[in-house]
């Protein structure tokens, strides 16, 4: 039945790694129908292919940091984990 269900249905890594890549490569129908009921099942995916196109455009508007900006970026987030 396991393997039933990884057939018809993608991981949420799978699900986002083609969400993320709809702008760049077009998706076929069944990607797209899988796509589908992997949202449907998963709210957190859906919730992720609402706001990518935003992230996208997000990162799209920013500039490259510079490496002191990165290294205290980085100091930030690891004290806050």
């Amino acid at each position: 039945m396991a393997t039933l269900f990884n057939t018809l249905f993608y991981s949420c890594k799978k699900a986002t790694e083609l969400l993320g890549s709809i702008d760049r490569e077009p998706l076929s129908l069944i990607q797209k129908i899988r796509l589908y009921f992997h949202k449907l099942l998963c709210p957190p995916c859906e919730c992720f292919a609402k706001l990518s196109p935003t992230i996208d455009s997000f990162f799209k508007n920013t500039k490259p940091m510079k490496k002191e900006e990165m290294d205290d970026l980085k100091k930030r987030l690891l004290y806050n984990l």
